[in-house]
């Protein structure tokens, strides 16, 4: 079988990971941005996206890797993914970059007969607009997940594939690449496939809501979320992978930037938008349970100074997109906030109200702080807790509604769902 030569124009979070992934498959790679600086900064293993193991594999695959500025190493590539993630602006999505730069690399590609896949978050009827041999031209469905995306890369759950005609892809290049990950390769034509992209979010999102408006249910009656979750994983029609962790809101970017994407495609009015606009309203509804819990803590008594563990929208990345931390130190502008993450630090400007720590200075900081906040689920926060400072928390409030510390005994525990 001939070896393809592959490659990515765009190295965000998208096309660094999937690089990586290719090359470590011994696949030939080139990875392209035009951007110098941060082509340099690569090579010397310097790179502004936290993602687990990412660092390490630009390390151990960088030789087989041609990371370039040069237009002409994408030339002589049987395949080019186009691998720039869409900027997002307050959840909407701005593709005027995405359209500039696939417009600059469809004119300078010398080589007609490479295939290109479009990797990017775009929009239904994108792909069938560009002026490429759509016989050659393909879009695939990205379903990475910060903080897991090298595996859900290299070990894909399956591979979903938009193509002109099926008879396209069963004689591409790119079937036969694609092999080396999977043999589950579901194919359909452009637009449902750049459907099912924004679809699998929606569903998502369906779950997530639901999820928080039943853990809701169980504070206000005084039943357990936690006791029916396992009920629930239980039951094949749900099961055991679903989105069953009551949240403060949805965080990050690509499920909200999905639903506004997805609204659009209805007339303003339409009923199918009013489902829309009643998870965006949920969402919001989310974020009132710990401004309910602090604000009712204010009246009790004086709030001089707030510990905030978690500022990422999630463990395992450094994305403080739609992360309710924000939120929360914007709202309470006259208390003073005392903040940690692992992997947040540098991201976050330095001001009067509140102060960056390290795990030994959060430690030696407890004892002036009298609200306690764990706002995501890194596995860091639990080794801060020994046993030891747990029993000298008695006095303090804890906002906690992943339940990390469990301090179910403790009447200054708040859960959500308990």
């Amino acid at each position: 079988m001939k070896k393809n030569k592959i490659g990515f124009y765009g190295l965000t979070h998208l096309g660094l990971v999937y690089s990586i992934v290719f090359a470590k498959k011994n696949i030939q790679t080139v990875a392209f941005s035009d951007n110098k600086k941060l082509i340099n900064q690569i090579k010397k293993n310097k790179i502004n996206i936290s993602e687990p193991n990412l660092e390490k594999y630009i390390k151990s695959y960088k030789k087989k890797i041609n990371y370039t500025n040069n237009f002409n190493d994408l030339s002589d590539c049987d395949l080019v993914f186009f691998s720039m993630d869409t900027p997002i602006n307050n959840n909407k999505p701005d593709y005027k970059i995405i359209i500039k730069a696939l417009s600059k690399l469809i004119k300078t590609l010398k080589n007609k007969k490479t295939e290109l896949i479009i990797l990017s978050q775009v929009y239904p009827g994108f792909t069938e607009q560009l002026n490429w041999d759509k016989s050659k031209l393909f879009y695939q469905v990205e379903t990475l997940i910060f903080g897991e995306a090298i595996n859900r890369a290299e070990y894909p759950e399956r591979i979903i594939i938009g193509y002109n005609q099926k008879k396209d892809f069963k004689k591409s290049n790119l079937k036969n690449v694609l092999k080396i990950f999977t043999e589950k390769i579901i194919g359909m034509d452009y637009k449902s496939a750049e459907l099912t992209k924004i679809a699998i979010n929606l569903f998502l999102i369906s779950n997530i809501n639901t999820t928080n408006m039943i853990s809701n249910a169980c504070e206000e009656i005084g039943a357990s979320w936690n006791s029916i979750i396992p009920a629930l994983k239980s039951d094949k029609r749900i099961g055991k992978y679903s989105y069953l962790q009551p949240s403060l809101s949805i965080g990050g970017t690509n499920l909200m930037r999905d639903l506004v994407t997805f609204k659009k495609i209805f007339p303003k009015e339409n009923r199918n938008n009013k489902l829309i606009n009643v998870w965006q309203q949920s969402n919001s509804f989310q974020k009132k349970w710990v401004f309910k819990i602090i604000d009712n803590l204010i009246k009790q008594r004086k709030i001089n100074n707030i510990l905030i563990l978690g500022l990422a929208y999630k463990e395992n990345t450094n994305s403080t997109q739609n992360s309710i931390f924000l939120e929360i130190i914007n709202k309470y502008k006259n208390i003073k906030f005392h903040l940690f993450d692992p992997i947040v630090t540098n991201e976050i400007k330095k001001k009067n109200t509140f102060h960056m720590h390290s795990v030994q200075k959060v430690k030696k900081v407890l004892n002036n702080i009298e609200i306690v906040m764990i706002l995501n689920k890194s596995n860091q926060f639990k080794k801060i807790f020994t046993s030891k400072i747990i029993k000298n928390l008695n006095n303090k409030y804890i906002i906690d509604p992943y339940g990390l510390l469990k301090l179910f005994n403790n009447k200054n525990y708040f859960m959500k769902g308990n």
